[in-house]
């Protein structure tokens, strides 16, 4: 498992399109979360104090899940692309191994981002003052957005196993993110119970949403009353959409040829 760890996190260090990704990341990232403080005129909230700036940051911040999922593409489809995956099995790596690599891998990309939220949001609270309530329960989002983002790019995963290409992968993504589970949601609209249950939608409400649960009062143009915290029950269905992810990819990777 170390030495798995190691060969992954020297891979993404030594990819130059995966440090140029990062470094866009950062800095549109600390753009839009410090003028994401028009939230606070309608919701109500201090975007950039403690502890309301865990919402502002998890909120934010989960627009930009594209800059993980092309890493995470990149980082996973040049194993094929450049025989790497091959030569792994060939020097006695399983496949169970390999795909553990890439779990391993997708573990690190979340993480790192997890920490870069965590430092943007220490730097901005405490430049802004209110120390009193440093967690709180919304502090509960970050552990929601790493969850989040590690179930999305889980999900990647089945596209870079199948299709092996970076383009395609990337493609297929979007076509799904953007199209295709937008028209279920909207033709399941009537099923509530349904619509709720579409991967993206159990994914969305592990981040903090000012709209989430509060159509009826924002029509009513008065101030919604916001979810503050993570609820256990996404949690739980995030993490089953977790598994069966991870069951498909290894199934996909153990029928097809390296």
């Amino acid at each position: 498992m170390k030495r798995l760890f190691q060969i992954e996190l020297l891979k993404l260090k030594k990819n130059i399109a995966v440090m140029v990704i990062g470094i866009i990341y950062a800095l549109v990232s600390i753009f839009i979360v410090f003028k994401s403080t028009g939230i606070k005129a309608f919701y109500n909230i201090e975007t950039l104090q403690f502890p309301d700036i865990w919402l502002t940051a998890t909120y934010v911040l989960g627009f930009l899940v594209i800059f993980p999922v092309i890493i995470s593409i990149i980082n996973t489809t040049s194993e094929f692309s450049n025989k790497t995956s091959r030569q792994h099995i060939i020097d006695g790596l399983s496949r169970n191994e390999f795909h553990l690599s890439k779990l391993i891998s997708i573990f690190i990309i979340t993480s790192v981002f997890t920490m870069y939220l965590l430092l943007i949001c220490l730097i901005l609270g405490f430049s802004n003052g209110g120390y009193t309530e440093f967690f709180g329960e919304e502090f509960s989002f970050v552990l929601g957005y790493f969850l989040y983002l590690f179930g999305v790019l889980c999900f990647v995963q089945i596209f870079c196993f199948l299709l092996k290409k970076t383009g395609l992968s990337l493609g297929l993504f979007l076509l799904y993110y953007l199209c295709i589970e937008p028209i279920l949601f909207w033709s399941l609209l009537r099923s509530f119970s349904i619509k709720n249950y579409l991967p993206f939608e159990v994914f969305d409400s592990l981040l903090f949403s000012p709209f989430k649960d509060n159509s009826k009062t924002i029509e009513k143009l008065q101030i919604p009353n916001i979810t503050r915290y993570l609820e256990w029950q996404n949690v739980v269905v995030a993490l089953c959409y977790i598994f069966i992810f991870i069951v498909i990819t290894n199934t996909i990777f153990k029928k097809r040829d390296i």
